[in-house]
């Protein structure tokens, strides 16, 4: 399988095609619903980790990428309470009080069955999809802040917290991560996989893993555009 091409014809890794741009929605909105995915990463890397111990080059990376997640290289703060201070102060919302809706929890749910429950070779390709279209999908977050800036009302521009990592610039959180952690993430990730002999069954589990989150995530995102969507 080639999982770059597979990655190019997905509609939603692109500002240019990704519903919630090709059609009028409310970027404040869309950010709430994406923003479940974020507060839900760390927990699945951790079981991700716990489920491929057969393949320990594998099971050591996710344990790694987990950890970073969590604050290993930022101080000790989780990436996502950096996003969720940058944007309360920007945007002026809370995501933790965001009520994530039905088709938002039931992708969360499917992305959880899938780590929890499939082989060793699935649960690998479900997260190499998630890092193998995190950086795409990242300079799309960007897009989508850049153009909830221009209506946020209630945004707060001071930065009132001490510490520099919560008090990083979104902008600076969003470069942080698609010219670094997810660069590190997928290579490494990638690396450890080459070391890991797979047979024909095993690779199909895989690239059903792989295919599997790519299509539900374009679902996703188009519940997103349409829960979203200006009337």
């Amino acid at each position: 399988m080639n999982y770059d091409h597979a990655l190019s014809e997905c509609a939603f890794l692109s500002a240019d095609s990704n519903p919630v741009f090709t059609q009028s929605c409310d970027f404040l909105l869309a950010l709430g619903q994406y923003s479940a995915l974020p507060f839900e990463i760390a927990a699945m890397l951790e079981r991700a980790s716990q489920r491929t111990t057969c393949w320990p080059a594998v099971s050591e990376e996710l344990a790694l990428n987990c950890s970073e997640e969590r604050g290993s290289e930022t101080g000790g703060i989780p990436h996502v309470e950096i996003l969720v201070a940058g944007v309360a102060r920007e945007l002026g919302l809370d995501l933790r009080t965001v009520e994530h809706s039905r088709e938002t929890s039931a992708f969360i749910d499917a992305l959880r069955q899938q780590v929890e429950e499939g082989s060793t070779a699935r649960v690998a390709g479900t997260i190499f999809a998630l890092e193998a279209s995190a950086i795409a999908e990242l300079k799309v977050i960007g897009r989508m802040i850049e153009e909830a800036r221009k209506t946020a009302t209630a945004a707060n521009n001071s930065t009132e917290e001490n510490n520099r990592w919560l008090s990083m610039p979104l902008r600076q959180f969003i470069r942080m991560h698609t010219d670094g952690f997810e660069v590190e993430h997928r290579s490494r990730l990638w690396t450890a996989l080459q070391s890991c002999e797979q047979n024909e069954e095993e690779q199909r589990e895989f690239d059903d893993g792989f295919r599997f989150v790519l299509q539900a995530m374009d679902s996703w995102w188009k519940s997103i555009a349409g829960s979203s969507r200006l009337h």
